[in-house]
């Protein structure tokens, strides 16, 4: 699949381009909703989008809205450390809502997994 992972934080970013391209997966990175929202629209075949809650230059809820709004078949994990924002993303299209914390990478990398599954349902 080909996923784009979407935060401010490099480290975070880092750690998921690393682990699901040991995966066999295509990820791409954007330190921000502005780039990621860009990318998104400019590069075909998108599968997955991990986006962070709360970035400069566009919230995760704007990402999420723009890639269901433009990309329906996208799916979209929205990663966040505020659960207060649970809501907001449901709202935007998230098909995913995960806390960042301690312990969440297993957590996002069976949501990847399901998505796989699902899509190879589809095929």
């Amino acid at each position: 699949m080909r996923i784009i992972v979407i935060d401010d934080s490099e480290s975070i970013r880092d750690i998921f381009k690393m682990l699901l391209e040991i995966e066999g997966h295509e990820v791409l990175t954007a330190n921000n909703g502005e780039e990621g929202i860009k990318m998104i629209g400019e590069k075909i075949g998108i599968d997955v989008v991990i986006t962070d809650g709360q970035m400069p230059k566009k919230r995760g809820e704007e990402v999420t809205r723009y890639a269901k709004l433009n990309h329906p078949g996208l799916k979209v994990i929205f990663l966040t450390s505020d659960i207060e924002l649970k809501g907001v993303a449901l709202a935007a299209g998230a098909d995913s809502f995960l806390l960042k914390k301690q312990g969440m990478v297993p957590s996002v990398m069976s949501v990847i997994e399901r998505f796989v599954e699902e899509k190879k349902e589809v095929c």
